[in-house]
């Protein structure tokens, strides 16, 4: 993550409630210029980044979390990867003729999803989605819930600013 982005874990005591702040600022806007990405996809890769980041936060490891996506709908490939020091990459490929403002779901086709924890050192250890499940911030919920034993909440939001000189 780049000096202007933010990443904050937070616990109210005496409740479940547990999570991470994570705003990306100069990572994002450098990931999302190395191409003409449409909003939609934008959109995707940006929560597709905070997800890896915020997964990867609560791993004891040295090593990348990666989740990647691929489809046969107008939105090819999704990757998004965080390192145990929160170094950032990401890239979709998509048919630019075919990109609308749909859903996830829409936008992949048929497609499965997989998330790879790699360490530096040991096993790598993947968990996939096969081709007819939800590929959704909603797999990576109950990924959640089984890990946390409580239903977690996910808000990400993608606030359209204009590169400062």
């Amino acid at each position: 993550m780049a000096s202007r982005d933010q990443f904050q874990r937070f616990i109210f005591e005496h409740s479940q409630v547990r999570g991470a702040w994570v705003q990306l600022n100069e990572s994002f806007q450098e990931i999302g210029s190395q191409a003409p990405y449409p909003e939609s996809i934008r959109g995707l890769l940006g929560e597709a980044l905070v997800a890896s980041i915020v997964m990867s936060s609560s791993l004891k490891f040295e090593g990348t979390l990666s989740i990647q996506a691929q489809g046969d709908g107008p939105l090819r490939t999704l990757m998004a990867e965080c390192s145990h020091d929160r170094k950032i990459r990401g890239l979709a490929r998509f048919d630019e003729h075919a990109v609308s403002e749909e859903s996830f779901n829409n936008l992949l086709g048929d497609g499965r999803m997989a998330i790879t924890i790699t360490p530096n050192q040991g096993n790598r250890y993947q968990a996939l989605f096969p081709e007819n499940a939800t590929a959704s911030p909603g797999a990576l919920k109950s990924i959640s819930s089984v890990q946390n034993r409580f239903p977690p909440a996910c808000f990400c939001f993608l606030m359209k600013t204009e590169p400062q000189a």
